[in-house]
């Protein structure tokens, strides 16, 4: 969902007739080549080592 935040601000496009829930396969174009990872919010602190940019789902 965040993707959607990216692609707003445009870090990257997404594909044509996209739905509500995006997820990285929706990405149609990545010219920063952003390295974008689905994790769980738990997971979020074990993965995250170095990063530039963070984007988290409230639910």
């Amino acid at each position: 969902m965040r993707i959607k935040v990216l692609a707003a601000n445009g870090l990257i496009k997404l594909k044509e007739n996209t739905k509500q829930f995006v997820t990285q396969r929706d990405v149609a174009v990545n010219p920063k080549n952003l390295q974008i990872k689905e994790v769980e919010g738990v997971q979020v602190y074990q993965k995250v080592v170095s990063l530039s940019l963070l984007t988290t789902v409230n639910r």
